[in-house]
C-alpha cells in the first residue's frame, strides 16, 4: 500500500461515481485506491480471501489522500463507509498543519457532515463540486499536487454563432455559448484534432472525440441540425465532462424521412443533457455505448422514427422529467447490461410499427422508476412485470395528427419484415453480404420503369439478390446489421454440415478453454468463407474468430501446438494502434449491430499473447 495514494472512501450506492473517479485518476496518472475498482482493475482492490477490515484500515493509514465521496446517500448512512470517515479524521489530527490530505467531494448537493473527531471534522475543509461525475477539475488539481500539472490553462468561454465557428471550438476545458442556430451538414471541418467527419451512406456526419470538462449551451434554445438521413446531429466519443443545455437538436427533413440518432455518446463519462428539445425523427433521441454516470433531464424527445433510446454497458442512466412524445417505435426503450433510473418521465402519446413489439425491450439491465407514466396503447405490453414499482400504466394510445404515410416516406426503406434478430447459434459461423444497390439502385435498374423511388429500391434489391445466389451457389436470408438505422443485407452461414468441426471448435473456443487438437480446422473453415470477401461482407462473433486465428498463425509462422481464448469484446470503436486487450468473453453482439461492430480478441498462442480487432474483413493483430 505504500505506493498508493489517493483512497476513494464513498457509500455503496455511490459505486458507480466512484469507479468513475478511479478511472479518471489513472487516467491522469495517479494511483487511486478503492475496495471495488472497475474493470479491468478490479484485482487492484480488496482481494479474495483478505481481511477487509484490516485491508481497509491500512490502506487509510498509508495513503497519501484521502477523498470521500459525499452524496445524499453516504452523509445519511450508518455503516462501514461512517467508519471510514472516522478513521481518516483520526488520522489526520497526526498530519502537519498546512499538509493536504482530506479532500472533501460533493457529487451532489449535500451538506458535509460536522462529526468532530479530535476537535476535527470535515466541514473545516474545502470541498469540490463534482456533479453528474465530472471529475476534471479535482483531478487536475491532485495531478498538480503530485507536480504533474496539467497545461489545459484556464476554463474559456467561446460566444459562437455559424456552424464553422462551433467545431473550430470544440476542444477540451471550454465553454461554447451557441448564439444562433445551424446545421452541420456540407460544413468543411476546421483543422481540429478533436473533430473529424465520417461518411455515412447519404453524406457525412461529425464526429467530436477525445474531450474533456466540455459544457455546449444556447441562448434562446438555437436548434442545431442535420440533413443526411444516416448522419446522427451530434456524436461523441471517448470524452468526460460533456454538458450540452438549452439546445433544439435534430435533423431536418420531414418526420419519417431521417435514420440516423440525434445524440450518440460511445465510451463517454459524467454526461449531462439539460433542457433540451431533441425531435426530427433521429432513429433515437439518443444511443449510449460503454458510458458511465449519464444524466438526462428535463427534456422533451419527440418525433423520432424507432424509438425514445438504446443503451448498452452504461452505468448510472438517469433521466428526470424527460418526456417521450410523437413518434412511431419498435420497442421504446432497447437496453443491455445498463442500470437505469426513470424519475417524473413520461412515455406517451406513441406508436408501434408493429404488433409485436413492446415499450421495453430489455437484457441484464436493472429499472428503477419514480413517478413515471407510460402509455402502452397500441404496443403489445410494457415489456416489464406487471407490478413494477413506480410506474403508472395507461392504455389510452397516440392520439397526435401526423398522417401514418409520413411515417413511410419514399426516401427510406421500410424496416425489413423481422427487425428482431435471429439468435446466433453456436455452430453457425454467419457471413453478412451487404446490399451493394442499396445506394446505387441505377446501376441494377432503370428508374424509368418504376413509378417511385420505393419500387426501384426493392427491385434492385432483388437483382442483388439474384446475383449473389448465383455467384456463391448458395441460399441467403434478408437480414438488417445496421444499429437503428436499417443497413440491409443477406445472410448465410457455414454450418456444422459443411465443416463438422465447426461447434465443437466454438464452443471450446468461447468457453476459454485451450485448444489442442484440431488447430488446423480453424484455415479449413477460412476456406469456406474467403470466397465471400470480393463482396462487402459483415462477420458475427464465429467468423471473426476464424479471421483473428489466422492472424495469430501467420504471425507465428505456422500453427501453434495450443491456442486458447482470453478475452472478447464487441466494440464500437478503436484505434488501430493502441487496441487495449479484453480481459473478459463478453456476449455476442445482437446482428442489428453488426454494421459497425469491431470483434477485439486477446488470444494466446503457445504462451504468445495477442490483441486481434476484426472489422468487416480486415484484420489487426499486435503481439501483447
Amino acid at each position: 500500500m505504500s505506493d498508493q495514494y489517493c483512497f476513494i472512501s464513498y457509500a455503496s450506492e455511490d459505486l458507480h461515481i466512484a469507479q468513475t473517479l478511479y478511472r479518471r485518476l489513472r487516467e491522469f496518472g495517479l494511483r487511486p485506491w478503492m475496495d471495488k475498482p472497475p474493470r479491468p482493475y478490479h484485482m487492484e482492490g480488496l482481494k479474495p480471501g483478505e481481511l477487509w477490515e484490516d485491508r481497509l484500515r491500512d490502506a487509510i493509514g498509508s495513503a497519501k489522500y484521502f477523498i470521500p465521496l459525499f452524496s445524499k446517500k453516504s452523509v445519511e448512512k450508518t455503516g462501514y463507509v461512517q467508519s471510514e470517515f472516522r478513521q481518516a479524521l483520526s488520522r489526520l489530527a497526526q498530519i502537519p498543519a498546512g499538509m493536504i490530505f482530506v479532500i472533501p467531494v460533493r457529487i451532489e448537493d449535500c451538506k458535509i457532515p460536522n462529526a468532530r473527531i479530535d476537535g476535527i471534522s470535515f466541514a473545516q475543509y474545502q470541498y469540490y463540486d463534482c456533479w453528474f461525475g465530472n471529475f476534471f477539475d479535482l483531478t487536475t488539481y491532485l495531478a498538480d499536487l503530485e507536480g504533474q500539472p496539467i497545461t489545459h490553462g484556464s476554463r474559456t468561454k467561446i460566444d459562437v454563432y455559424t456552424a464553422a465557428e462551433f467545431l473550430d471550438a470544440l476542444r477540451p476545458n471550454v465553454e461554447i455559448v451557441i448564439r444562433n442556430g445551424f446545421s452541420l451538414t456540407g460544413v468543411d471541418v476546421p483543422d481540429n484534432q478533436y473533430v473529424f467527419s465520417r461518411e455515412v451512406f447519404d453524406g457525412e456526419e461529425i464526429v467530436i472525440q477525445g474531450i474533456d470538462n466540455i459544457s455546449i449551451s444556447g441562448i434562446g434554445e438555437p436548434e442545431i441540425s442535420v440533413s443526411p438521413r444516416y448522419a446522427t446531429t451530434l456524436n461523441f466519443e471517448r470524452s468526460n465532462g460533456i454538458v450540452i443545455s438549452g439546445l433544439s437538436i435534430g435533423h431536418r427533413p420531414d418526420i419519417g424521412e431521417c435514420q440516423g440518432a440525434v445524440l450518440n455518446f460511445s465510451d463517454c463519462a459524467a454526461i449531462h443533457v439539460k433542457d433540451c428539445r431533441l425531435f426530427g425523427c433521429g432513429t433515437y433521441g439518443f444511443e449510449l455505448v460503454g458510458c458511465d454516470i449519464v444524466s438526462i433531464q428535463d427534456c422533451d424527445v419527440f418525433e423520432c422514427s424507432y424509438g425514445f433510446f438504446t443503451c448498452e454497458n452504461v452505468t448510472a442512466l438517469s433521466l428526470s422529467c424527460v418526456d417521450f412524445y410523437d413518434s412511431i417505435c419498435f420497442d421504446v426503450v432497447t437496453a443491455k447490461n445498463s442500470d437505469i433510473k426513470f424519475s417524473g418521465c413520461n412515455i406517451t402519446n406513441n406508436r408501434s410499427r408493429a404488433d409485436n413489439y413492446k415499450v421495453f425491450n430489455t437484457y441484464r439491465t436493472s429499472l428503477q422508476f419514480i413517478e413515471t407514466t407510460i402509455d402502452i396503447g397500441g404496443f403489445d405490453g410494457l415489456g416489464l412485470p406487471s407490478d413494477t414499482e413506480g410506474l403508472n400504466v395507461t392504455g389510452r394510445g397516440a392520439q397526435w395528427p401526423i398522417p401514418n404515410e409520413s411515417l413511410t416516406s419514399s426516401l427510406q426503406r421500410e424496416p425489413l419484415p423481422s427487425a428482431r434478430q435471429r439468435e446466433e447459434e453456436t455452430n453457425e459461423v454467419l457471413i453478412f453480404v451487404v446490399d451493394e444497390s442499396y445506394d446505387r439502385i441505377g446501376e441494377y435498374v432503370n428508374w424509368d420503369d418504376y413509378p417511385d423511388e420505393w419500387s426501384a429500391t426493392e427491385a434492385a434489391s432483388k437483382v442483388f439478390l439474384d446475383r449473389i445466389k448465383t455467384e456463391f451457389d448458395c441460399e441467403f436470408e434478408e437480414a438488417n446489421i445496421g444499429p437503428g438505422a436499417d443497413l440491409p443485407a443477406f445472410v448465410t452461414f457455414i454450418a456444422s454440415n459443411v465443416v463438422p468441426l465447426i461447434p465443437w471448435l466454438m464452443a471450446i473456443f468461447f468457453s476459454g478453454k485451450p485448444i489442442v487438437d484440431n488447430i488446423e480446422a480453424w484455415r479449413t473453415i477460412l476456406s469456406k468463407i474467403r470466397p465471400f470477401f470480393c463482396r462487402t461482407v459483415v462477420l458475427n462473433r464465429n467468423g471473426a474468430a476464424v479471421l483473428a486465428i489466422d492472424a495469430v498463425f501467420e504471425d507465428m509462422g505456422g500453427i501453434p501446438k495450443k491456442v486458447v481464448l482470453l478475452g472478447y469484446k464487441p466494440d464500437y470503436r478503436y484505434n488501430d494502434a493502441e487496441l487495449v486487450a479484453p480481459t473478459e468473453i463478453e456476449d455476442p453482439m445482437p446482428t442489428l449491430n453488426l454494421s459497425m461492430v469491431k470483434h477485439v480478441f486477446q488470444i494466446e498462442a503457445d504462451g504468445v499473447s495477442f490483441v486481434v480487432a476484426v472489422d468487416g474483413t480486415k484484420v489487426t493483430a499486435n503481439r501483447i
